[in-house]
């Protein structure tokens, strides 16, 4: 019973509990009207961020960065997270290899997938092909909150080139520019 445990939970709130603040959170995020509460991703980033006041609820944490993002801020936050990315330890972050090797480039936040609490972020941008003419390369990472790391991490990507998805992975140039 979301209603009677929300109840319940206000009280001890109000007493100061963060453990119940983040409690309310959590309701709200994850409510259902049928169930007694509506879900209000507002009301639970409210709550969560109470918690993270009061004694800097590791739960809280995790559960407002797997909320869809809510302003500005967060979205730029998310995507530096991509930008300063290295693929492996001793090569080139994501955005370096985006600015030594791509004209044009774009990045930009395209989303929550809620299925699997996964932050969307596209990057755009034309490199020169073998044919002699430009082709159009997109990368979409899948970017998480780490709580060991206490950050946010890629966790996938998929990569296209002129709109077909890439089914081997990374092209071999790509590869080589990101230093692997």
């Amino acid at each position: 019973d979301f209603a009677k445990a929300m109840e319940w939970f206000k009280k001890a709130a109000e007493l100061g509990s963060s453990h119940a603040m983040y409690c309310v959170g959590w309701l709200y995020h994850f409510g259902d009207k049928s169930r007694g509460v509506e879900q209000d991703f507002d009301a639970a980033r409210k709550w969560y961020n109470k918690a993270i006041a009061v004694d800097n609820n590791a739960n809280a944490r995790y559960g407002l960065n797997r909320l869809p993002a809510a302003d500005d801020e967060q979205k730029q936050r998310i995507i530096n997270s991509a930008k300063t990315t290295r693929y492996s330890d001793d090569g080139d972050s994501w955005g370096e290899f985006a600015e030594y090797n791509l004209d044009k480039v774009r990045w930009r936040y395209i989303g929550m997938d809620p299925a699997n609490f996964m932050h969307g972020v596209s990057m755009e941008g034309y490199f020169p092909n073998t044919a002699g003419s430009v082709s159009k390369l997109q990368i979409i990472f899948g970017i998480t909150w780490d709580t060991k790391e206490n950050k946010f991490t890629i966790k996938q990507f998929s990569c296209y080139i002129n709109g077909d998805w890439v089914r081997t992975g990374l092209p071999s140039w790509i590869s080589y520019a990101l230093g692997l």
